[in-house]
């Protein structure tokens, strides 16, 4: 039997969908530092993550056709592995976290990637990050990964790597 919403829970998923596609075509990432916080006040973790994933997916398929030639195939052959292989392991600890905890989780990692980004503000430090090797994206996408199957917070982990490549903008979201 499919659950029954009420009107304002639907209009909570609308404007999920709609925040979901102007975070991601408009930064690139923000979307589980943002939107999954709040979504899980008013549904179950598990929901709210699947619901995030859909509309993720739905608009990056989106973007492929205008940012195509623009991705680092190299530094996606790097990151791809490590990304899966965490995404599989976050998965995996999912089926063994309690409603009640997975909420914990998802509103520890989104706090401190929010507290993080404060207090770079706060000290006027611009996203700025030192020179990573390319070989040290496969370790990234791992973390990337877990932390995206567990609080859909992945692109936030890749973003100072990917500047730090020094691609164009459009290379950077490509790539993401």
């Amino acid at each position: 039997m499919a659950p029954e919403y009420t009107l304002a829970e639907w209009a909570l998923i609308l404007a999920a969908a709609v925040g979901d596609g102007f975070l991601l075509r408009t930064f690139g990432a923000g979307v589980g530092i943002t939107l999954l916080p709040l979504l899980t006040l008013a549904f179950p973790p598990r929901f709210a993550l699947a619901l995030i994933a859909l509309y993720s997916t739905m608009a990056s398929w989106g973007m492929v056709r205008d940012l195509w030639a623009e991705w680092d195939r190299r530094t996606v052959y790097v990151l791809m592995p490590g990304l899966v292989a965490g995404t599989f392991i976050g998965a995996w600890v999912l089926t063994w976290l309690t409603d009640l905890r997975l909420r914990q989780v998802i509103g520890l990692v989104c706090l401190l990637f929010a507290l993080e980004r404060l207090i770079a503000e706060f000290r006027r430090r611009p996203v700025r990050a030192g020179r990573f090797p390319l070989w040290a994206g496969a370790g990234l996408g791992v973390f990337s990964g877990f932390s995206s199957a567990l609080a859909n917070t992945g692109a936030t982990i890749l973003v100072p790597f990917l500047i730090a490549q020094r691609f164009s903008k459009a290379a950077t979201l490509g790539t993401l």
